[in-house]
């Protein structure tokens, strides 16, 4: 069955199983959810031309081929989930006229490419999941330093990158550094930027998006504003942990696991006063466990398996 095409008024549109056909005619779409069917085939290029599309969501689905490179200046996208499919070809660059982009997830494709460096234009990105793909080389500098100053998550797992740990890259994390209390619990959504005009359930999409909390991958329905994660795992990261990690104390999911990794585990992981899961395991880490990490009050996983590491456990506190 295919899809029927919607009149052009359409704003928010929905359905529950077909293949894409043309929806290209609703000019004035500002949500477009087909995630968790059966669509086969590929997007249609004629997307990244609906200037008023705010929230794409193809994810969960059995779509191949290419991400579409038409994406012109000034489009309205906020959020892109294409998560779960068969997409192969590289992340266009074209993403990056995208200015008001903050959710982009990609995982679980076949995607072949390097690290798009060039996403660092895209200032407000809140979360960049690129999960179990087929990404591989170094994480180059993008002219000289990158800017990733809102990012609350950053999923990498799962890939061949195979430089060190990419300093800069961590050092751009800036929302990361500064730990804010908040009165009540809030979640990342679609609330304010989308208009009023439109049902309540369309204005109040929640981020969704699958992590791995402490040893365990779970779906989140609902992503805590607060929750700041970075997963490098399942890489070919090597070289030294960065002292630097320490400056993120906002941090509550660390995962560097199954990778390269060498030398010793930096005291400075004892300034991460939010983390609740630490996992290091699957390395080549050596020397002591710092005593340092017994001040981590919120830890309760700890994994520093299969390493090289020797002497006493830290005493005291979580441990």
């Amino acid at each position: 069955m295919e899809l029927p095409t919607p009149p052009p008024s359409v704003t928010y549109y929905n359905i529950l199983f077909g293949e894409i056909q043309s929806i290209c005619r609703a000019r004035s779409l500002f949500v477009l959810d087909l995630s968790n069917n059966s669509l086969n085939g590929t997007i249609p290029s004629c997307l990244g031309n609906i200037d008023s599309l705010s929230i794409l969501d193809l994810g969960k689905n059995k779509l191949e081929g290419t991400i579409p490179h038409a994406y012109p200046k000034g489009c309205a996208l906020i959020l892109i989930d294409l998560t779960k499919n068969r997409l192969q070809e590289p992340i266009p660059r074209s993403l990056v006229n995208y200015t008001m982009l903050e959710y982009l997830n990609l995982g679980y494709n076949q995607i072949l490419d390097g690290f798009p460096p060039w996403l660092s234009e895209l200032t407000k990105l809140k979360a960049i999941i690129l999960k179990s793909n087929k990404l591989h080389g170094p994480i180059k500098t993008y002219r000289s330093q990158f800017n990733f100053s809102n990012l609350h998550i950053m999923d990498l797992s799962n890939n061949s990158f195979n430089s060190e740990l990419p300093s800069k890259l961590l050092k751009s994390f800036h929302a990361m550094e500064v730990v804010v209390s908040q009165d009540q619990l809030e979640y990342m959504n679609t609330f304010e930027v989308i208009p009023s005009s439109l049902s309540t359930v369309a204005r109040s999409l929640y981020y969704e998006m699958k992590l791995t909390n402490k040893g365990t991958e779970r779906e989140y329905l609902k992503v805590p504003f607060a929750l700041m994660q970075i997963d490098l795992s399942d890489n070919k990261f090597k070289g030294h942990i960065p002292d630097l990690i320490g400056d993120l104390k906002s941090l509550v999911l660390l995962n560097l696991s199954n990778n390269i990794l060498s030398g010793s585990i930096p005291p400075s992981l004892a300034n991460l006063t939010k983390l609740e899961s630490l996992d290091l395991s699957q390395n080549k880490l050596s020397e002591e466990i710092p005593q340092q990490l017994a001040q981590l009050t919120f830890l309760s996983s700890f994994n520093v398996s299969h390493n090289q590491l020797s002497g006493p456990i830290p005493r005291g506190s979580q441990f």
